[in-house]
C-alpha cells in the first residue's frame, strides 16, 4: 500500500524545501548545496539533515513563519502536523493489504503506508520481521515514514519473532493499532446518509462456502445481501472461518486462480474489474460455483455455491447461519516461527 501518485509528489513537493530551508539556515550538511530539483542527493547527507529537523521539529512553525503565507491552508496543515512525527527504533513485522506493520517502543504498534514504493517493495516479506530505524509522519489520514529508513543486520530468533506477532495480534484484537498521528487523532468522519433515503431493493443470497474440496467436512453457509460488496464477502468469509484477514485476494468466476474472469482487490492490471462492485452487480445466479482466491502465498480456494437467491427488501448485516467443521490458516506456525 502507498500514496497516489499525485499525493506521493505532495509529500516530496511540500518536504524539499523545508529540508533545504533547515540545512541552509543551520548549516547541518554543507556538502548539499542545492535540494530542491537536484538531480541527485547523497542519502546519507539529507538524512542528516532530516535527523535534525525531526529532533527539532519546532523549527517547523519558524519555517511556516517565514515560507508558508503563500502556501495553501491545506499544505500549512500537512507541513505543521509534522511535528508529531515518531522516531524510533522499529520491528518491521508484517504487510497487509492496507499498509505495514511496525512495533516501536513501548511495544506501540503503527500501521504505515509507502509512498512512491510500497514498504513491501522495499522490504520483501520473505526477509520479515526486520529491525529499522525510521520516522513515521502523518499525512493526513495515513501515517507515512519521511522516506529515509535504514535497516540493521539483525537475525532475529524464533522467541522474538513470537513476541513480535503477539504483540500484534494484542494489538489488533484491541483495537489499538496506531493508524493515524498523533496518537489517538480523529479519523475524519464518514459523510452521513439522510434518513429520509429509501432503501433500494436488493437480492439475498445464500452461500454455502467451504475450502476446495472439503465441501462435506469444512463449510459456512453465509447470507448476505446483494447491496454488499465483494470485498465485504471476503471480509465475511475470512471472519467465518476464523483466518487472519491480511492478504492480497481475487474473486475468480471460472473457478481458476488469475483467469480473465475474475474480479481482483485494488487491481493495477488494466482492464482487470475491481472487488469494490456490488453482489447484485456481478450476475450470480442459483446453482452458480466460484471461488475466493485468498492469500497469494499459501493460495487457498474457497468454493462458493450460491443456494438460493430471493428478494430483500429489508437491511440485514451478512451473517453465518450454518457451519461445520473447523481449518487451520497457518498449520505448521509453531515450526515456522
Amino acid at each position: 500500500m502507498r500514496l497516489s501518485e499525485e499525493d506521493g509528489r505532495l509529500y516530496y513537493k511540500l518536504w524539499m524545501p523545508l529540508l533545504e530551508y533547515i540545512n541552509v539556515k543551520h548549516k547541518v550538511a554543507p556538502k548539499l548545496k542545492k535540494m530542491i530539483n537536484a538531480v541527485s542527493l547523497d542519502p546519507n547527507e539529507v538524512s542528516k539533515v532530516a535527523d535534525y529537523l525531526w529532533d527539532h521539529a519546532e523549527l517547523i512553525d519558524e519555517y511556516l513563519a517565514q515560507n508558508g503565507k503563500n502556501l495553501p491552508e491545506e499544505h500549512r496543515g500537512i507541513i505543521a502536523s509534522w511535528k508529531n512525527c515518531v522516531k524510533d527504533t522499529f520491528v518491521l513485522e508484517r504487510h497487509l493489504k492496507k499498509g505495514s506493520i511496525l512495533i516501536g517502543s513501548q511495544n506501540k504498534v503503527y500501521q504505515a503506508v509507502g509512498i512512491i514504493s510500497s514498504w513491501e517493495e522495499m522490504f520483501p516479506a520473505f526477509i520479515l520481521p526486520v529491525v529499522i530505524s525510521a520516522t513515521l509522519l502523518p499525512f493526513r489520514d495515513v501515517i507515512i515514514s519521511d522516506g529515509l529508513m535504514k535497516s540493521y543486520p539483525t537475525i532475529l530468533g524464533g522467541g522474538v519473532k513470537r513476541i513480535c506477532k503477539a504483540t500484534y495480534m494484542d494489538a489488533k484484537n484491541s483495537g489499538t493499532i496506531i493508524r493515524s498521528l498523533p496518537e489517538g487523532a480523529a479519523l475524519p468522519a464518514a459523510p452521513k446518509v439522510s434518513a429520509k433515503k429509501q432503501t433500494r431493493l436488493s437480492n439475498l443470497y445464500m452461500l454455502k462456502v467451504y475450502p476446495a474440496g472439503m465441501s462435506r467436512d469444512v463449510y459456512r453457509v453465509i447470507q448476505i445481501s446483494g447491496s454488499e460488496t465483494l470485498d465485504k464477502l471476503c471480509e465475511v468469509i475470512i471472519d467465518a472461518f476464523d483466518f487472519i484477514h491480511e492478504h492480497l485476494y481475487e474473486f475468480c468466476m471460472d473457478n481458476r486462480m488469475y483467469s480473465e474472469d475474475r474480479y481482483e482487490y485494488e487491481p493495477e492490471e488494466y482492464g482487470v474489474r475491481s472487488t469494490d462492485v456490488k453482489i447484485d452487480k456481478i450476475g450470480l445466479y442459483q446453482g452458480q460455483n466460484f471461488s475466493l482466491h485468498y492469500d497469494y502465498g499459501d493460495d487457498w480456494m474457497f468454493t462458493i455455491h450460491v443456494q438460493k437467491i430471493e428478494e430483500n427488501k429489508n437491511r440485514m448485516k451478512p451473517c453465518v447461519i450454518r457451519e461445520k467443521g473447523e481449518i487451520e490458516q497457518y498449520p505448521d506456525w509453531d515450526e515456522e516461527w
